[in-house]
């Protein structure tokens, strides 16, 4: 725990202040909006707490620039238990001094979190609603500038949460729609920002971003990102506190201390980079299944109330560890979709209310390493959900506000619907500005083929923009291992530079425990249980042969590979059950995935070099047959697979 405080000379009026200081940082201002509704001030000041200093719990962990991206839960992180609630408190303390000038001084790293608290001078009524807060940072050297919009944190308490991209030193202050509140607005500040040196990639080399032109995502230096995520639907379900279904004896021989942590620091040894989340949970009543709210209602009904500001704090935790591991959290925004469909189509909630909540929720997750993807198949109207359309989707409002105040521009999408609802064509997003990546359910058919049209329908009309198979079948709940495993390789060949793997019970517990152990069987044969434990679905073959295909991708430039589909004039299939992709003709990977040993021809081959040709087995990582080819009349011809299996055939040019 930490007590700081600010203040700018009260002396000086707040006219004359915000004249100042808009001549002093107008050069070079940008990001998120500024000020916003003014609202009524309700408020009246605590009693017994006239002061100006505060005791912040700030929920979030910090990740110092030497940060290991092994370490699960340090010594400021403590978890404790009442009789009558859990609750999960992460003590924090900045590097946050009040020197007798009053200017606030924090000391943090690149690309990292940092939260600033502040202090009001009252409690407001419904502050998220009637009290808006940024502040605004400049590098001093640079003259980079970056605005963020800063969050209500329960009575007087306020924060800053930034996450600065360039070292030295940034001065910042602070505006509040409130501007006879000293402790909100006109805050002075100095930010001494050092560069980040540990080993997590996302703070080497900034956050997430897209670029027109480019089909896969980047770092904010323009390093290209591998995009391998493991699903969560139901995180906040995913215990603080316990070892979930897990025995003591299993717990005691994995070092498990508790389920989310455990389950995030295992698939980051396995090389996820990003983490899926949406925040749902058990249905109850006027919620829905989302979890933020009650059986009374959503957030949308009630707004940020006490109660649901608390299970904020407790999805900070969640936000904060995935960060502190150096994943990138693609998540969706409030609830499920039907609760704003149903709330704002029928007249409940303003779209200033929903522009201030969007405001909220960039505050408190948008200075994390995140992508946007605001709600379960909410593109193009979750299936016509009581009458939502493409014109009147709230979702999209969403995604417009989210984009307003996020200062960093992190990726931002609408998960879709089934392939068989939409796609491109009829995307209700594709055509906003914000939207810059496809979040696609695809799902492939592995007995009669794969439809080929629809990705390259998003490769030729997609704007070139990243595609993600954001969800396809999960692993031993609609296929098995094969199934899950072929739609990452199907993907990442034919144009789609991310894959979304989930396996049962993680993507959803909510459908997990539903008692249902009778064996299931894919359209390829192939038997799995349901019933698994969240333990035997983390730990099963399926998330393992993700980092084998993560590091086999990752072995050279798979950002230059160009899709074949089905065919074309570089690869011709001998069956519709393999597919290609080549980096011109240096290189070539052929995936076949049929029953039988048939297979396919290279061609346009170079005849003047020998290749390398391999079999690469994506179920263990292993290799065979490798030898040198010359090709004649530039034609490889692919030799039948070592087994039934699914394998991948490796062409490279020698030099």
């Amino acid at each position: 725990m930490t007590k700081i405080r600010k203040r700018f000379n009260t002396a000086v009026s707040a006219a004359l202040l915000s004249a100042a200081i808009f001549s002093l940082f107008s050069c070079g201002m940008n990001g998120g909006k500024p000020g916003g509704s003014t609202g009524t001030d309700t408020g009246t000041t605590a009693a017994g707490d006239s002061g100006k200093s505060t005791e912040t719990n700030t929920e979030t962990e910090r990740i110092t620039e030497t940060e290991s991206d092994t370490d699960m839960i340090t010594d400021t992180e403590k978890v404790t238990e009442t009789e009558t609630e859990k609750e999960t408190e992460i003590t924090t303390v900045p590097e946050t001094t009040a020197p007798e000038d009053n200017t606030v001084r924090v000391s943090a790293v690149t690309w990292v979190a940092e939260d600033i608290p502040l202090t009001a001078d009252k409690e407001y009524d419904d502050p998220v609603y009637h009290v808006t807060l940024d502040a605004v940072f400049k590098n001093r050297k640079s003259g980079k500038t970056i605005r963020m919009p800063g969050f209500w944190n329960g009575g007087r308490r306020w924060v800053i949460r930034i996450a600065l991209n360039e070292p030295g030193e940034w001065d910042f202050y602070t505006v509040c729609s409130k501007d006879n509140d000293t402790g909100l607005h006109g805050v002075q500040g100095v930010v001494t920002v050092k560069k980040y040196t540990g080993k997590l990639d996302i703070y080497r080399h900034g956050f997430l971003r897209t670029e027109p032109g480019r089909r896969y995502f980047m770092y904010s230096d323009g390093t290209p990102f591998f995009y391998i995520g493991d699903t969560h639907w139901t995180m906040p379900l995913e215990s603080l506190y316990s070892n979930g279904n897990v025995s003591d004896e299993d717990a005691e021989k994995y070092g498990i201390k508790t389920q989310f942590h455990y389950i995030v620091d295992y698939r980051v040894k396995q090389g996820f980079t990003v983490y899926q989340s949406q925040q749902l949970g058990y249905y109850q009543g006027g919620a829905g299944n989302s979890w933020i709210g009650d059986a009374g209602g959503s957030i949308f009904d009630y707004g940020v109330t006490d109660k649901i500001l608390e299970q904020f704090k407790t999805l900070d935790i969640y936000f904060a560890y995935i960060a502190k591991k150096g994943m990138v959290h693609a998540h969706s925004q409030f609830s499920y979709p039907e609760e704003l469909i149903e709330t704002y189509l029928g007249g409940k909630i303003s779209d200033e209310k929903l522009e201030l909540l969007c405001r909220y929720w960039v505050a408190r997750y948008g200075a994390y390493p995140v992508m946007w993807t605001t709600a379960q198949e909410a593109d193009n109207d979750y299936y016509e959900w009581s009458g939502c359309t493409v014109k009147n989707n709230p979702w999209k409002k969403v995604m417009k506000y989210i984009a307003a105040f996020d200062p960093y521009g992190q990726p931002m999408t609408a998960h879709q619907e089934n392939v068989g609802n939409t796609r491109v064509f009829n995307s209700a997003f594709a055509d906003m500005k914000e939207h810059n990546w496809f979040g696609a359910q695809f799902t492939t058919q592995l007995n009669t083929g794969v439809d080929w049209n629809i990705v390259r329908e998003y490769y030729d009309y997609g704007g070139e923009k990243p595609v993600v198979n954001f969800e396809g079948r999960y692993d031993h709940f609609w296929t098995g291992e094969f199934g899950a495993r072929s739609q990452g390789w199907i993907a990442y060949l034919n144009g789609m530079f991310g894959y979304g793997y989930g396996i049962q019970p993680l993507f959803n517990i909510f459908w997990a425990y539903n008692g249902d152990t009778t064996p299931a069987q894919d359209e390829s044969g192939q038997v799995y249980r349901r019933d698994l434990t969240w333990l035997e679905g983390l730990h099963s073959a399926g998330g393992e042969q993700m980092r084998i295909m993560k590091d086999f991708f990752t072995s050279f430039d798979w950002y230059n590979l160009v899709p074949c589909f089905s065919a074309n004039e570089y690869y011709i299939p001998d069956d519709s059950f393999s597919t290609a992709a080549t980096v011109g003709n240096e290189m070539y990977v052929v995936y076949c995935f049929g029953k039988s040993g048939s297979t396919g021809s290279i061609m346009h081959a170079d005849t003047s070099s020998d290749y390398t040709v391999y079999w690469f087995n994506p179920r263990t990582g292993e290799t065979a047959d490798e030898g040198v080819v010359e090709p004649k009349s530039g034609k490889i011809f692919i030799p039948e697979k070592p087994d039934r299996f699914d394998w991948v055939y490796v062409a490279r040019k020698n030099s």
